[in-house]
Order: C-alpha cells, then sequence, then structure tokens
C-alpha cells in the first residue's frame, strides 16, 4: 500500500504498523485478540495522552484492592483500600523496636517497655497504629531524626492500653498525633466530664473549680484538717458544726460551748493570752483566723509581733514575721491539730516607736475522737 508517513505489514500473521523509518507503532495479535502498543510507542486518543509505562500501571488493578505498583482505585463504598499487618511490639528502644510498614498496624505484645516505630517520614503520609493490649502502654518511636507532636527528635510517644492513634507526617522529620492516644481513661471515665459545669456539682460527674477556684458545695462522709501525712479527722456532729451559723452569732456561740476563743491584740500589748483552754484527754481539729485590725508598719521603729500555737510550740501554726507587712482588712486562715492536754495561745511584743499593728485572732478547737 502507498504511505508517507504510516505502513503497515504481516509478520508471523500479525498485522504491523510501522511509521516511514520502520519502527512499530502497533500490531493486530490476532492469536491473542489484542491491540498491543510496544515500548517507546504513545497511545493518544482525544485529550488521553498516556505512554506504555503509564498504561502499565492499570494493567492489573483491581478496585478496592491494594496491587504493588499499580493504580489504586476506591472500593464499591468510596473507602480507599489499606495494607494491614499485625505488628509484635519487640525491644525497647528506637534502635531494636519493631518497624511499622503498613498503612494500618494492630500492635501485640505491649508491656510499657516493649515498642514500634514508624518509618521514615514523608509528607502526608498517614499510619495507623492500634495497641491491642488492655493492660500496658505502647512507646512509639519516629525513625532517626524524626520528632512527634513538637517533642524532642528521636524521642518516644507513649500511647495508652487499648488505644489507637493516626500518626500524620506534616513536614520533613515531622509527625503528629491525630487521637488521644496517650489518654488511659476509658469511655465511661471520660463521661465523668461531659456536660459538668465549673463550681457546679452533679450525680456521677466530676468536680471542677470555677473562676474563683469554687466547687460550690461539698458532701462529704468525713472530714480531715491539717498538713499532708499529719490530718485529724473532725468528728464534731452536724449540730455541733452548726453552733457556727449566723456569722458573728455563730461563733459566739462556738465559744460559749467551749469549742473556741478570741481575743484582740493591739501595739502595746506584750502578753501571752490563753484563747482556748487545753483539753484534758482528746486532741483537737483546729481552725484560726487571724483578722488584720490595723496595717503592720515598721515606721522608724520595731514592729509588734503575734506568734499562734500552744503550750511549748508557741509559733506552731503562725511565727512572729507573718504579719510583718499586712495590711488592715487582711484575713488569714490556718489549720492544726492541737495536742491534748495543751492550751491555744496568743504570744505578743509591743511595738517600739511609731510602728503599728494589730489583730484579732479567732479560733474554733473540735475534738478529733
Amino acid at each position: 500500500m502507498s504511505h508517507t508517513n504510516v505502513k503497515c505489514d504481516w509478520l508471523n500473521g500479525n498485522q504491523r504498523f510501522l511509521d516511514k523509518s520502520g519502527n512499530v507503532i502497533f500490531y493486530i495479535d490476532g492469536v491473542n485478540r489484542s491491540l498491543v502498543i510496544p515500548s517507546g510507542a504513545t497511545f493518544t486518543c482525544a485529550s488521553l495522552d498516556l505512554d506504555t509505562t503509564e498504561m502499565g500501571l492499570l494493567d492489573g488493578a483491581t478496585a478496592g484492592s491494594l496491587t504493588a505498583s499499580k493504580v489504586v482505585t476506591r472500593r464499591a463504598d468510596q473507602g480507599i483500600p489499606f495494607q494491614t499487618a499485625v505488628v509484635a511490639a519487640t525491644g525497647s528502644t528506637q534502635g531494636t523496636g519493631a518497624a511499622m510498614t503498613k498503612d494500618l498496624n494492630l500492635v501485640t505484645g505491649a508491656n510499657a517497655t516493649t515498642c514500634v516505630v514508624l518509618p521514615t517520614a514523608v509528607v502526608g503520609m498517614k499510619i495507623r497504629v492500634v495497641n491491642t493490649v488492655t493492660s500496658a502502654a505502647l512507646p512509639v518511636f519516629p525513625a532517626t531524626g524524626a520528632a512527634i507532636n513538637g517533642g524532642s527528635a528521636n524521642a518516644a510517644f507513649t500511647m495508652g492500653p487499648a488505644r489507637a492513634a493516626t500518626f500524620i507526617c506534616t513536614a520533613l522529620l515531622t509527625w503528629y498525633v491525630e487521637a488521644i492516644a496517650a489518654a488511659t481513661a476509658t469511655v465511661a471515665e471520660l463521661n465523668y466530664v461531659a456536660g459538668l459545669t465549673p463550681g457546679t456539682q452533679a450525680a456521677s460527674k466530676a468536680v471542677v473549680p470555677n473562676s474563683d477556684v469554687n466547687i460550690g458545695v461539698v458532701k462529704a462522709t468525713e472530714l480531715h484538717i491539717g498538713a499532708t501525712g499529719a490530718e485529724a479527722q473532725v468528728t464534731a456532729t452536724p449540730a455541733q458544726l452548726n453552733l457556727l451559723a449566723g456569722s458573728i452569732g455563730g461563733l459566739a456561740a462556738v465559744i460559749a460551748a467551749a469549742l473556741g476563743g478570741s481575743h484582740s491584740i493591739v501595739k502595746t500589748d506584750a502578753a501571752t493570752d490563753t484563747l482556748v483552754a487545753a483539753h484534758a484527754t482528746k486532741d483537737r481539729a483546729v481552725l484560726a483566723f487571724v483578722v488584720v485590725d490595723e496595717t503592720y508598719a515598721i515606721g522608724t521603729g520595731t514592729l509588734p509581733t503575734v506568734e499562734l500555737g500552744e503550750d511549748d510550740t508557741i509559733d506552731k501554726w503562725m511565727a512572729h514575721t507573718v504579719l510583718d507587712t499586712e495590711a488592715a482588712g487582711t484575713v488569714l486562715v490556718f489549720a492544726g491539730t492541737n495536742t491534748a492536754t495543751k492550751k491555744i495561745i496568743a504570744t505578743s511584743t509591743a511595738a517600739v516607736g511609731d510602728a503599728t499593728g494589730g489583730c484579732t485572732i479567732t479560733v474554733i478547737a473540735i475534738p478529733t475522737t
């Protein structure tokens, strides 16, 4: 046949189409009923322009499945397939941990020491990790030089027991965790904070102070007061505690019931005053309120001092320097335990020169047994 740029011939029963230089453009394989485009040729259909290498990426691809070196297509439900592997946590360091190479990694064998290692970070990569162990945390290391959640390079991120997380690479050597993977709280425990209002209590909910550090009403079966490790239980009945109701009148009732005492100290006082007499057999929980009546200012003289304590330990609750710079109107509160057989006392020294200062001390002392 005549030709200018294209000619054809027959070879081994197949019809070939060649360019003017004799190179095969394509041929029709009559035996296999196929159109064959050899390497180096290009198949063009309207705006479609694929070479044979690109067409090879489609050959053998299956929708919803992953095949090496083939195009990935969505499943019928529009989901994108991914590779899954079961990985046994090993070692204890970045160099000895088990390598994760798949999209979804179901990790077994975590014991809070054994670990896994993320692949080399590639921007856009997402690695899903599931700690299948319900009783132990799982350290997850980045590959060498990378960091997780803005932490130190090569430092592990620890996932809680029975937790899942997605690690996302956002930049070179940079991973971020998409899930709350380090939390160890269960769903039921997390529900304790759902719907709570700071400063307000609700049944079966956590308690969170409001902006004034107020937690509202407190209901307790026991009340313990004192320094950590040395708390004393308050055993007074509700009726006894209700003697405090009514502010000043309540305090007067407490004092009248021999459960407290009050005394004012001016700058000229120099004495030891008994606030509450000793109890013969019982220790007592103590709450002491110190109200500054006159600002403590040294002027050109010497400050008056006040200590609050008990026999043999006169500064048990308030040392002599506590009021040195306090202004009028300041209220200080102290708590502790008064030892049986010892009086609760205030010890004062007088001001010298033009120094000023004065206070009123009110003490409540309730037997703890």
